[in-house]
């Protein structure tokens, strides 16, 4: 039998010194951000930035954190937009790192294997030496 943890670790983001509490990754935030990826097509891409900011960390954080209007400036906007999601995704991305691991195990496994085959048949000492069947 395998155990399943189920512990969702809260996610909160640290910027210009302000701690803001990302959203729960819920069907309903999902829902909206699929929804503004929507509204949002054909817009700039900074434009659906604020939009998905605005569900996962809240109107009055995006308002406080982007007063610049046509001024604001865009790197800086990406930087924060593209840390926002990393801690919005923060859960996700531990079990995927865990699957990722084991895959890599798996590999490293078979990589060993092959090293011993190949050095079991002396293949590999002579870049130049040809191995021929009759």
């Amino acid at each position: 039998m395998r155990t399943i943890d189920t512990y969702i670790e809260e996610t909160s983001v640290e910027i210009e010194g302000k701690v803001y509490e990302v959203a729960a990754k819920t069907v309903d935030i999902a829902e909206k951000l699929m929804e503004a990826g929507r509204r949002m097509s054909g817009q700039p891409e900074y434009k659906l930035w604020m939009a998905e900011m605005e569900i996962i960390l809240g109107k009055a954080a995006v308002k406080e954190l982007f007063n610049g209007g046509k001024k604001e400036n865009i790197d800086r906007m990406f930087m924060i937009y593209s840390g926002v999601l990393e801690a919005f995704e923060y859960n996700a991305d531990k079990i995927n790192d865990a699957k990722l691991e084991k895959q890599q195990d798996k590999i490293a496994g078979v990589t060993d294997m092959i090293k011993q085959i190949i050095a079991a048949a002396n293949i590999g000492d002579d870049p130049g030496k040809v191995i021929r069947r009759r």
